[in-house]
């Protein structure tokens, strides 16, 4: 996919898991969507590597916190399926001390 739509794709995941400035909640919608999404793009190993270099890493683990099990589980197989070919990425994920999250 191109940059453009993986970056636009991982900006709006991040800003629907961020509380808003009046304290409403995250929007799980866009959320799920966004996952979904970014899901379905890392089976392919170029998209994996655009996740990890446009900082994906930390916002699917912002998702794979979210209540929603759905949402949940379209990050986990984001992170499954960008460690599964990355050593680096695998590093990451362990430096970043979130292997207890996909546990």
């Amino acid at each position: 996919v191109d940059d453009s739509v993986m970056q636009l794709l991982l900006e709006k995941a991040s800003q629907a898991v961020r509380m808003q400035p009046d304290g409403r909640p995250s929007d799980e919608e866009v959320a799920f969507h966004a996952a979904r999404a970014i899901s379905l793009l890392s089976a392919n190993r170029l998209n994996q590597k655009k996740i990890v270099q446009y900082g994906g890493l930390p916002t699917m683990y912002q998702l794979a916190r979210q209540p929603d099990t759905d949402i949940q589980a379209e990050a986990a197989t984001v992170i499954a399926n960008v460690t599964s070919s990355s050593w680096e990425a695998q590093q990451r994920v362990a430096a970043d001390d979130v292997v207890q999250l996909l546990l």
